[in-house]
């Protein structure tokens, strides 16, 4: 299993996903790249991300959260994050659609930072790696 890290100008990371999941078809859909080992130079274009948030948030309101395999067996600090964008207070569920949505706004609030350059880091699986599902 790969996976690809995005990493800001100082090498932290920003995001990860795993290729071949939702979150990496978020991200072709924002940049051109080749798939490749080791580090690949990337730009981001900021209006792109925020209409694909807006698009994904409106998708959203539009159908219930669907979240009952969830309920009981977490807590709602496991289950859901917190997030500001553009001065909206968001309650996400950290996987499935919102997952994209989370994706989505810590590349826009790195960007806000101006943290770039960036980088892609393609990898192969050697562990449990990263703060949540890509």
């Amino acid at each position: 299993m790969k996976f690809v890290y995005i990493l800001n100008r100082k090498n932290n990371l920003v995001e990860f996903c795993k290729i071949n999941s939702e979150r990496y078809d978020v991200l072709i859909s924002l940049t051109s790249f080749t798939l490749k080992e080791g580090l690949l130079p990337v730009e981001f274009d900021i209006y792109k991300i925020e209409n694909l948030i807006n698009t994904l948030l409106h998708e959203r309101s539009l159908k219930p959260l669907d979240i009952p395999d969830y309920e009981g067996r977490f807590s709602e600090d496991e289950i859901f994050e917190f997030r500001i964008f553009k001065e909206i207070n968001l309650k996400l569920c950290n996987t499935g659609f919102d997952n994209k949505i989370i994706f989505l706004i810590n590349i826009y609030e790195s960007i806000l930072k101006d943290e770039s350059p960036y980088f892609l880091m393609f990898t192969k699986y050697l562990g449990a790696v990263g703060r949540r599902n890509g």
